[in-house]
């Protein structure tokens, strides 16, 4: 997925800005829908497709419409990130990239922070 001599840095920073990615989106539509979690569930699914999209590299304006933090300035996704860092994903890094925005904004994960008391 990354290459360099700083690969666990690298990969411990992407980690860091997916992380902060869900948990943004997260407090934001959590915060806009009032705490609506069935509206909120209803919501993440284009909510985690555009994060997944996003940090491989399609961010683009039609992003604002279904993300509550990025405007699609392709920026977002690279805030951890050293900018000279190219992210090249084979089919199971993006496996395993759906699968860790899925464990904190699936519909489960969802249930058991509803009141954003728990991460």
């Amino acid at each position: 997925m990354l290459r360099g001599h700083s690969k666990c840095n690298i990969m411990s920073r992407f980690a860091l800005s997916v992380k902060a990615r869900c948990i943004a989106e997260l407090k934001a539509a959590h915060k806009k829908l009032q705490g609506d979690i069935i509206t909120l569930k209803k919501v993440m699914v284009n909510v985690t497709s555009t994060i997944f999209l996003c940090f491989n590299g399609y961010c683009g304006t039609s992003f604002a419409k279904y993300s509550y933090v990025c405007a699609g300035t392709n920026r977002q996704a690279k805030n951890f990130m050293p900018n000279n860092v190219k992210v090249k994903m084979v089919d199971s890094d993006q496996h395993v990239l759906r699968k860790c925005i899925e464990m904190v904004l699936g519909p489960a994960a969802l249930n058991a922070t509803k009141l954003l008391t728990t991460t």
